[in-house]
């Protein structure tokens, strides 16, 4: 008997180390990302490295999962794959020798947003003897990343709640890193108590939207607003993006996010023209001295009222005493008859 024990001692070590071996469970390596890191990508593909090759479950009775979902909003589930025999039903995830791929291109992903991975118990095998990986769950083992931030508001122009706007003041958005115009987002101007004044489109009306500001700035053109009224203003998630990134900005929603007051203040002091005239080619006209300040008497014009373009309206007060001509301030200097203004005493009508 003592002649065999060597033989029989070798032969305990050879199958107790097979043993060994063949209950070798998949351990991780790496985790890509990281768990806890930030600034992930809205399309990342989670990647799994082990330390021995890995295939999915192979019990073509017992179904397990892999999944992802909002950390704090766990009914969110982001990504969701069922393995069972053997097979994986997604074409998002997949096996290459020792690492799992998990692609999130296709599953939604929000912005500034903390997601969780699990994978159960056994849905990763030893592809050498199916021995199960003790999997991830979100109590002893987590894995968790944060998504990428959204460009920032840096301001607004005009202000939030701010008084005496006026009617074609240029809307600005300034963001903390460049940007720029998002595609087929609306911006939208609405009258305090929810009438719809204007709608801006990123892609029809790209004509009224620039950026400027080292790419920081988006400037917003639009209608004359009426005076004297509130307006308030909401904004397309996206409607400018990361250049960086490609992530959109944030919602402007409600009628205290981004609200003002238009008004013309006080009223000027009416301004008093005094057409100086000389003769035209197709109209004859009395000879005039070329002193223009002797002419007597000389109409005088007065501005009665605005309109929202700026462009004043005339009234002659006093009759010429010749025909003249008496243009608006939009075309004064278009027209052959030159027009000088002062600030002359009102008649006293």
């Amino acid at each position: 008997m003592k002649k065999f024990l060597p033989f029989l001692t070798a032969l305990c070590l050879l199958f107790g180390s097979a043993g060994v071996m063949q209950g070798q469970a998949p351990e991780i390596v790496s985790f890509s990302p990281d768990t806890n890191a930030i600034d992930v990508p809205l399309d990342v593909e989670l990647q799994l490295e082990f330390d021995i090759d890995i295939i999915f479950n192979t019990d073509p009775e017992i179904v397990k999962r892999i999944k992802v979902y909002e950390t704090n909003s766990p009914s969110n589930v982001v990504f969701n794959v069922f393995m069972f025999g053997g097979d994986v039903f997604s074409s998002d995830i997949h096996i290459n020798v020792d690492t799992l791929f998990i692609n999130l291109e296709n599953s939604s992903l929000s912005p500034e947003t903390e997601y969780s991975v699990i994978i159960e118990e056994g849905a990763i095998e030893s592809a050498a003897d199916s021995t199960g990986f003790a999997g991830i769950d979100d109590i002893n083992t987590r894995w968790r990343f944060t998504t990428v931030s959204r460009p920032g508001l840096s301001s607004k122009s005009p202000v939030n709640d701010a008084t005496g706007v006026t009617g074609l003041e240029t809307l600005t958005l300034t963001f903390d890193e460049a940007i720029n115009s998002g595609t087929n987002k609306n911006l939208y101007i609405y009258k305090d108590g929810g009438t719809l004044f204007q709608t801006i489109n990123t892609t029809d009306d790209a004509g009224l939207i620039t950026i400027s500001g080292s790419d920081h700035d988006v400037n917003i053109s639009h209608d004359a607003f009426n005076g004297n009224q509130g307006f308030y203003i909401d904004v397309d998630e996206g409607f400018v993006t990361s250049q960086s990134t490609g992530v959109g900005s944030a919602a402007i929603d409600g009628a205290t996010e981004w609200s003002f007051t238009v008004s013309f203040g006080a009223r000027p002091r009416p301004v008093f023209l005094r057409p100086i005239c000389r003769s035209l080619p197709s109209m004859p006209m009395p000879p005039l001295s070329s002193d223009t300040t002797s002419l007597s008497p000389l109409p005088v014009i007065k501005m009665l009222s605005y309109t929202t373009t700026a462009v004043p309206y005339f009234k002659l007060l006093t009759p010429p005493p010749m025909p003249v001509f008496f243009p608006t301030t939009a075309s004064i200097i278009n027209l052959p008859l030159v027009t000088t203004i002062s600030r002359a005493t009102p008649p006293s009508t």
